[in-house]
């Protein structure tokens, strides 16, 4: 099932699954031993509490990066 898809109601994001850990990044990666989160969002989309919160965690544990995304050149501009 495709992550966002039209109903009747209008657009429809995917569920998580019931016990997934809530506010993890779309895309997590490893580079130069690393791990990096990349959250993908439209042009004015911004990040639920859930999403904050595992930042502030990520960030603090210093051994993670996380990025807010909105194109391929914002990817490409990370040097990802």
């Amino acid at each position: 099932m495709p992550a966002v898809q039209k109903s009747a109601d209008g657009w429809q994001f995917r569920r998580m699954p019931t016990h997934a850990l809530k506010g993890v990044p779309d895309i997590t990666l490893i580079k130069n031993g690393r791990c990096v989160g990349l959250e993908v969002k439209r042009e004015k989309g911004r990040l639920s509490l859930d999403q904050v919160a595992f930042v502030q965690a990520s960030i603090g544990s210093g051994r993670r990066q996380y990025y807010v995304v909105r194109s391929i050149d914002n990817v490409q501009a990370l040097g990802l």
